[in-house]
């Protein structure tokens, strides 16, 4: 299965990858990101919130209660993942991180205070006092999906799909090494 963002430029090898591969980024492209690198927007303590309500559907670890979460990130979010993968999930986490992608807000209701990293919460109050009222409501809103629903899913990547930054397929090493696919 290949995942990819409405504008990525195919190249031709992703034709040429094996049906049992485990995983592989189609960019090659990764830094370091944190629940809390939006806290300067009204929409940062609902990303923080989004993030864990993800990570919790997937019992993803290292998430602590009032702690700011960093992990390793590929932007664009173009990647192959196998079947193999994809199914070591039950169907019940797909369907609730469905859910969650699709509604019209991440966290409906009253973000969890509790929950939230103690820097998340600083910042807001900090919006808040400069007069940004959305900062103060700790609600998530409509029009912040693109950062609450899509950014997780998409920063959460290796961790979904359990993947480490030293283990490629050997399918892809095996397609690309080989250079099978390059010779047509």
């Amino acid at each position: 299965m290949i995942f990819v963002q409405d504008d990525y430029r195919w190249k031709g090898f992703e034709d040429c990858i094996c049906r049992n591969i485990t995983y592989y980024d189609l960019d090659g492209d990764e830094h370091v990101r944190s629940s809390s690198d939006w806290m300067q927007y009204p929409w940062g303590a609902a990303v923080d919130q989004c993030w864990r309500d993800l990570a919790a559907i997937f019992h993803l670890g290292g998430v602590e209660d009032g702690a700011v979460y960093t992990v390793r990130v590929h932007p664009r979010n173009n990647f192959a993942v196998g079947r193999g993968t994809i199914l070591q999930r039950p169907l019940s986490q797909w369907r609730a991180a469905y859910e969650l992608a699709s509604r019209p807000v991440c966290h409906p209701g009253s973000l969890n205070e509790s929950r939230l990293s103690a820097e998340v919460l600083r910042a807001q109050e900090v919006l808040f006092q400069r007069g940004s009222t959305d900062a103060r409501l700790l609600h998530d809103q409509p029009g912040w999906t693109k950062h609450t629903s899509g950014g997780p899913s998409q920063h959460l990547r290796d961790g979904i799909y359990n993947v480490t930054p030293a283990a490629p397929s050997a399918c892809a090493r095996e397609v690309f090494a080989g250079r099978q696919c390059w010779r047509r």
